[in-house]
């Protein structure tokens, strides 16, 4: 056994050990012995002092934890003031996400960024899993999102997400050990391209990366360059949008000329493809159902196809998963925030 395995091997049966213990244990001096525990933490292998361990298959959602507001008309004026009838709830790709792998029972973290303001506390408030990594900012406000029904269609909507744009990694990087040690991570296009970046550089070969852009308006996000990632979900608009900015005609194309291992586009009613680096090329059709409301559906998809690949599923196995849960929440079976 090498020292660092032999190290590693000792501190998770002794947790308390002191480093001079440690070192007489290994027959180490003090600071090789240290040496070694500090490039543990960088690994992910052990988060801090006291030598804490990641959790089993933790999952870390980086990115959007919004306030979302409806705003139900029944004939808009432009221009003028409209009756309205209203509700508020909680929302974002990344909480969505984590929402849905915590009822599911999976170990989850949320990674966001909230103003210093009562809304960011109303959000936290309702958030029965972790947020310890999540940060806090009094230079911009929480993030908002408006959208305006007439007849069960939305005729406009409107996103203040300005507070995303300070998660940058010197601010994420104080928790590099665990986004390292962590077994998977969800990121949303919520998120700069820096950190998204950043984000795919710290991963190790043995995470499962996932990617999923809010919007075509926030495919510009996403770095040209995928390397590390492991998927990224995409709807029809979306696939689009970044195969003109690869100059491709074909996702087969886009994937490769990424550097990603893999692309999903979901396309509503009529299923799903997956299109994988190597060549392969997966199908999926739509669970036929009702549909109730498609609000969650797309972050269900995600959360559950992040969770099947994490478990060693299939990419097919996968899709299949996550078509059956995306079905029971547009049917109206299965809700995001409610038992």
């Amino acid at each position: 056994m090498e020292k660092k395995e032999e190290i590693l091997y000792i501190i998770k049966r002794q947790p308390m050990i002191s480093q001079d213990e440690l070192a007489a244990r290994v027959g180490l001096s003090r600071s090789a012995a240290a040496g070694y525990i500090s490039r543990l933490m960088k690994e992910g292998a052990v988060l801090g002092k006291a030598y804490v361990f990641p959790p089993e298959k933790q999952i870390l959602c980086i990115g959007g934890a919004n306030i979302d507001r409806k705003l139900h008309v029944q004939a808009l004026r432009w221009r003028d003031s409209n009756p309205a009838s209203s509700t508020q709830s909680i929302g974002g790709t990344a909480l969505n996400a984590a929402y849905v792998l915590y009822r599911r029972e999976r170990t989850v973290s949320l990674v966001t960024m909230t103003g210093e303001d009562a809304a960011g506390r109303q959000l936290m408030e309702q958030i029965p899993f972790d947020t310890s990594y999540s940060l806090k900012t009094d230079t911009a406000p929480t993030g908002t999102y408006t959208a305006v029904f007439q007849e069960g269609e939305m005729e406009a909507a409107f996103a203040d997400m300005a507070v995303y744009d300070q998660l940058l990694p010197e601010k994420l990087s104080r928790h590099q050990p665990s986004i390292k040690g962590a077994s998977a991570l969800l990121m949303d296009s919520n998120l700069p391209q820096e950190t998204i970046r950043w984000l795919l550089s710290q991963a190790a070969d043995s995470q499962m990366t996932v990617l999923v852009p809010v919007s075509a308006a926030k495919m510009e996000r996403i770095p040209l360059e995928l390397h590390g990632l492991n998927l990224i979900i995409l709807n029809e608009k979306e696939a689009e949008v970044w195969m003109e900015q690869h100059h491709c005609s074909t996702l087969s194309d886009t994937i490769r000329a990424s550097g990603a291992a893999a692309v999903m586009k979901t396309k509503g009613s009529r299923g799903a493809e997956l299109f994988t680096a190597e060549g392969h090329v997966y199908e999926q059709p739509a669970v036929p159902v009702e549909t109730a409301d498609v609000t969650g559906a797309g972050d269900t998809s995600a959360a559950v196809m992040t969770e099947a690949l994490l478990d060693g599923r299939t990419w097919q196995e996968a899709m299949k998963e996550a078509a059956e849960a995306s079905a029971a929440v547009v049917s109206g079976q299965w809700d995001v925030y409610s038992d």
